[in-house]
């Protein structure tokens, strides 16, 4: 790269750090994050980990996470907390900076220079580089598996071969919803074949060998093996790992609680106006990944890149899009795939509009508007990660947990520190087994108990239960409820705690100073 993209690659990497790495502990634990953690915790503390065919997605955000910590030092789990849990994520999301180099034949200097901008301040992908999900793993190794293959296609190499079909291992290790990319990456390269056909002139040449594709295929199924076994302690995770479509076929279906409209995606992404806060919007890139899309199709060789890549990466990326549009199974972090592809092809867009500009003053022009739309995503970027982390007028907050829950999570400490401390016994009612993500925020007392109804059986110092419950404990004499908390938007948790036990809180705090 020329000293002015080298430069510009890092300053990219340095304020992708500064959006995704600094407290990381900033929001409470979603749902999903918890429900992660929790399954973490028996990797971290005894080494085991089942696949689940019916939920949590693929294995290597766990033991890659366990890599990290095991790295960094990481304390037993109890004493885990969420910064450690969601840097493997802001990693993944400075990967993607990491690797924009390695496909700068493809997207030209100007247009990789711009992707590693664009990547760094997307508001999007900063806001899920902070979230311990294994979207963001996805992303990367998606990214890696392309990188690879068209290295691959430029020179026959096994080491390009051996990438290609350990990131395609890895996606599939990752999340069930590989198929959907590796479907439309197939899109791509069948259109690729067919122009190549009507337009020899603009075709890519085939570089494929019977033993370069087996390496890959080795390499693919050694990944495979590895982690769906558990690391050979599992075998039935092998089978799981082909059974798992069945339930999530059935989950993508228009019954699934997540069942969203088509236009989704599209409104968080390019036109979000809450009533009463700010419009958020990437419009900038969809629309410069439009022209670079284009471009990749009338043969504009100015951009400095390969158009049979932009051509194959325009299918790519609006197949894949399509595919999440029409599946009726919605969460926004869905949307970072096809995203990825924007933001390619809007580097390609920036490429041909720069060498579009003959005169200098065209080019200053156009860089100064660039500039001020990079800036209005820096800021989106921001605000959304730093100030809006809980709002809904945030167009990526979903189901996410209120901060009023750590308030809650203070009263049991300060109550039960009276008391039995984490010897304590709770019961915890959740209305639909709804009290995620308290599992997380109560690991550290074993006596704790999770219902969906009010046991009678159990003498719990505390009880933790939904306000759809409507327990109503106070009216028979032996609790107290001292308090009422937010778990996530419209659904909160009441807190009761044993008459006696709450007494001796009280006259445990300190008397209050006279005026």
């Amino acid at each position: 790269m020329k000293s002015w993209a080298t430069f510009l690659f890092f300053v990219a990497l340095l304020v992708g750090a500064a959006l995704r790495l600094p407290d990381l502990g900033n929001r409470p634990m979603h749902n999903d994050e918890a429900v992660n953690a929790i399954k973490f915790g028996a990797l971290w503390e005894r080494g085991e980990y089942r696949y689940d065919p019916h939920e949590y997605h693929g294995p290597t955000l766990h033991y890659l996470t366990a890599v990290l910590c095991g790295i960094t030092g990481a304390p037993a789990f109890e004493k885990l907390d969420e910064t450690r849990l969601r840097l493997i994520s802001a990693l993944a999301g400075l990967g993607l900076i990491l690797l924009v180099p390695f496909i700068r034949d493809e997207l030209g200097k100007v247009g990789a220079a711009a992707v590693a901008i664009f990547t760094a301040v997307s508001p999007l992908m900063v806001f899920y580089s902070r979230y311990w999900i294994h979207e963001m793993l996805l992303v990367l190794f998606s990214f890696l598996a392309m990188v690879a293959v068209w290295r691959w296609m430029r020179k026959p190499r096994w080491i390009y071969a051996l990438v290609a079909g350990a990131a395609i291992g890895l996606m599939q290790a990752t999340k069930e919803t590989f198929v959907l990319a590796l479907s439309a990456a197939l899109a791509g390269g069948c259109v690729n074949a067919l122009w190549t056909q009507a337009r020899p002139q603009a075709g890519t040449r085939t570089l494929w060998t019977g033993r370069l594709v087996l390496v890959a295929a080795a390499a693919w199924g050694a990944i495979w093996l590895l982690f769906f076994s558990s690391f050979f302690q599992n075998w039935v995770g092998l089978m799981d790992s082909v059974r798992t479509y069945e339930p999530w076929l059935r989950n993508a279906g228009d019954d699934s609680i997540h069942s969203q409209p088509v236009g989704f995606y599209w409104e968080r992404l390019f036109w979000f106006a809450p009533k009463g806060g700010l419009i958020s919007s990437e419009a900038l890139l969809l629309l410069l990944a439009l022209v670079g899309a284009l471009s990749g199709f009338v043969g504009n060789r100015d951009s400095g890149g390969r158009t049979d890549f932009v051509r194959w990466l325009a299918v790519y990326t609006f197949s894949l899009a399509t595919i999440y549009t029409i599946i009726p199974y919605k969460t926004p972090w869905c949307a970072l795939g096809f995203h990825h592809g924007i933001i390619l092809l809007a580097g390609v867009g920036v490429a041909v509009g720069w060498h579009a500009c003959k005169s200098f003053t065209a080019r200053m022009a156009f860089a100064f508007v660039l500039m001020i739309g990079v800036a209005h995503l820096g800021w989106q970027a921001w605000r959304g990660s730093f100030e809006q982390i809980s709002a809904r007028s945030n167009p990526w907050v979903y189901s996410q947990t209120s901060p009023d829950l750590l308030n809650l999570v203070d009263a049991v400490e300060a109550v039960t520190g009276s008391g039995e401390g984490t010897a304590s016994v709770i019961q915890v009612i959740g209305a639909n087994d709804d009290y995620w993500p308290l599992p997380w925020y109560l690991r550290q007392y074993p006596k704790v108990g999770w219902w969906n109804h009010w046991d009678r059986n159990t003498s719990a110092s505390l009880v933790i239960a939904s306000a759809e419950s409507k327990l109503g404990l106070e009216a028979e004499g032996a609790y107290r409820m001292v308090g009422y908390f937010q778990l996530r938007p419209q659904v909160f948790m009441e807190l009761y705690v044993e008459r006696h036990l709450w007494e001796r809180y009280l006259a445990s705090r300190p008397a209050p100073k006279p005026d």
